[in-house]
């Protein structure tokens, strides 16, 4: 009897250990190739679930829509690509909105082999344009034909006569200048601001504020978006100001940075877009660590190279004539 509880405990310790390892082999990604359209646009979203090459997967069953007025125009087939005892099923799905908002994504669930695998939750912004109701709808007009004489070409082209004499008059300065003086030109680059003091400087700013703790929640959250993007911006020449979280995650694929700061940074700029745009309310303690964690990303991201002032000399001077 206690042989038979034996090989029980024993098959279900096997089941367990087995479940784990697949659960670090399946994965469920999302990547949006913009968060932020107009009403009526269309943007790709691309699903990749990541699971052993022998591996069921089944896909979720899509309706018209995605999430709330997130409408969903088309599903591509899923597409198979296998790597090394891997593989990586794609599919695709154009989406569109008709209703300006912000749309809280909730995680995408498939199934690989019958246990589910979950994608992180998105954001989709919609935007409507502005119209004047007060003027109303004009009719369009019809091309006008405008005489052109001989006054309207002087007042056209005189400004690029004056332009020419006034490069000819530089040009022979210049020339008079190069041969009638020995001079030694020092050409100085414009004074640049560090990145990662620039950014540090900002973060000790923002911590003497103390504005979560004054009840300034969504102020907090939208100065550390602020800086960190900057910082981004200026140090890894990363478009960061007027991008999207999942479109700067997705260029910072091909920087070296520690994978592990990568994933911390991608939380706590989630964090902040559903604090600034979705209302949320964040506990003090996640406030804290939002800024601990800034002062980490940048101290761990300065790079090791020094700023020289370059200093340019003409190769040979001319003497008087």
């Amino acid at each position: 009897m206690s042989s038979r509880f034996l090989h029980s405990g024993l098959l279900f310790t096997l089941l367990l250990w087995a479940s784990g390892v697949f659960a670090q082999q399946a994965s469920l990604e999302v990547k949006l190739d913009t968060g932020l359209i107009a009403i009526g646009e269309q943007i790709q979203l691309t699903l990749d679930i990541r699971a052993p090459k022998d591996a069921r997967v089944e896909w979720p069953e899509w309706k018209d829509t995605l999430v709330g007025k997130i409408e969903i125009l088309e599903a591509s087939n899923p597409d198979t690509v296998y790597n090394a005892g891997l593989k990586t099923v794609t599919q695709q799905l154009t989406l569109t909105g008709f209703d300006s908002g912000l749309f809280v994504v909730p995680p995408v669930v498939a199934f690989v082999d019958d246990i589910a695998v979950k994608s992180r939750p998105f954001l989709i912004q919609v935007v409507t344009y502005q119209i004047d109701t007060i003027k109303g709808i004009n009719d369009i007009k019809r091309v006008q034909e405008a005489d052109f004489g001989w006054r309207d070409a002087l007042e056209v082209f005189w400004p690029v006569g004056v332009a020419l004499v006034g490069l000819g008059v530089i040009g022979f300065i210049m020339v008079w200048l190069g041969r009638h003086r020995k001079r030694k030109v020092v050409v100085k680059e414009k004074p640049k601001v560090i990145p990662h003091a620039h950014a540090l400087r900002r973060l000790e700013e923002l911590q003497q504020q103390q504005l979560w703790q004054s009840g300034q929640v969504k102020e907090y959250h939208a100065s550390f978006s602020e800086i960190i993007r900057e910082y981004i911006e200026n140090q890894f020449g990363i478009l960061a100001l007027e991008q999207t979280t999942d479109e700067i995650m997705q260029q910072l694929r091909v920087v070296n940075i520690d994978p592990l700061l990568k994933e911390e940074l991608q939380r706590q700029l989630m964090l902040s877009d559903l604090v600034k745009f979705a209302k949320h309310l964040p506990l003090p303690v996640e406030n804290e660590r939002i800024l601990r964690f800034s002062f980490q990303f940048v101290e761990q991201t300065i790079p090791n190279e020094k700023e020289e002032e370059k200093v340019a000399e003409p190769e040979s001077e001319g003497g008087k004539s």
